[in-house]
């Protein structure tokens, strides 16, 4: 018999962190603020494939005046040092004795490249869908990502 499938958002469910979080707190600001708040195209069309990391540190780096090294390296180390707290794993491990648990994010390249390598959550999910990988976002087309899977709850 097949388990139930539980779908688990990523960010602000199992993980609160920001990528440039290691630049000075008003460089973070105008980062965050440019890429997310006045210029959400590229934030969608990241997320969608359409852009890598590179390419948007460029923008964001010559939008917001600062060196692109300096502000690669910051995306990288948030990236790569970004976790998921051990009591959501622990929570996880208990779940997946009665439920098969799917991480569903709408991310970018980033998350393949930088977070999972340094994470190691493999082991608690038993599928990770990425937006990017998939080309569209988990509420494009009425979820249609999620609609392979039958039997679906989702914990947000």
């Amino acid at each position: 018999m097949a388990k139930p499938i539980i779908f688990i958002d990523f960010y602000k469910t199992i993980n609160f962190d920001h990528f440039w979080r290691f630049l000075p707190e008003p460089e973070f600001h105008k980062a965050e603020n440019w890429v997310f708040k006045h210029n959400t195209y590229f934030w969608g069309a990241w997320m969608r494939g359409e852009y890598i990391s590179e390419e948007i540190n460029e923008v964001v780096s010559k939008a917001i005046d600062i060196p692109y090294d300096r502000l690669w390296d910051a995306f990288v180390e948030g990236c790569s040092s970004s976790r998921i707290e051990d009591h959501y794993l622990q929570a996880l491990k208990c779940l997946s004795k009665h439920y098969e648990i799917i991480l569903v994010t709408d991310n970018m390249d980033s998350f393949d490249r930088f977070f999972l390598p340094n994470a190691r959550v493999d082991e608690y999910f038993d599928a990770i869908i990425n937006s990017y990988n998939s080309n569209q976002l988990k509420t494009d087309h009425n979820g249609k990502t999620r609609s392979r899977y039958q039997r679906m709850c989702i914990v947000r």
